[in-house]
């Protein structure tokens, strides 16, 4: 595995990751990048004028790129939500700070909480 994975890497442009980050891509965004890889490939091959075919590669990039910043913009946007929800239990974990050590104190202690039924 590691030496087919050697052969990818060894084909592939410097700086490129050949199998990239596509999980946050839609079907369509995953066929963009593939079809973009593919445009790169003839491009590179090609002895002509090839003025058309990097036009659409910048089109299918300028795609690519749109979904991975909306993709990313949603996971920025969740995890401040979480952040904010995290930080809002750990405030009211210090206002409840002396009733949390006197129950974690009885606990360990083995003596009845007041607030046993």
């Amino acid at each position: 595995m590691a030496e087919r994975m050697a052969k990818f890497e060894v084909a592939a442009p410097s700086g490129f990751a050949f199998f990239g980050d596509m999980g946050s891509l839609s079907k369509e965004g995953r066929e963009a990048e593939m079809r973009s890889r593919e445009l790169a490939r003839e491009i590179r091959r090609s002895d002509g004028d090839t003025s058309e075919l990097e036009a659409e590669l910048d089109a299918l990039l300028a795609e690519v790129f749109a979904e991975k910043q909306t993709a990313q913009q949603e996971r920025v946007d969740e995890l401040r939500e979480r952040l904010t929800n995290l930080e809002e239990r750990l405030s009211q974990r210090q206002q409840d700070r002396e009733d949390i050590i006197a129950k974690r104190k009885e606990q360990l202690l083995g003596l009845e909480s007041r607030f046993d039924w």
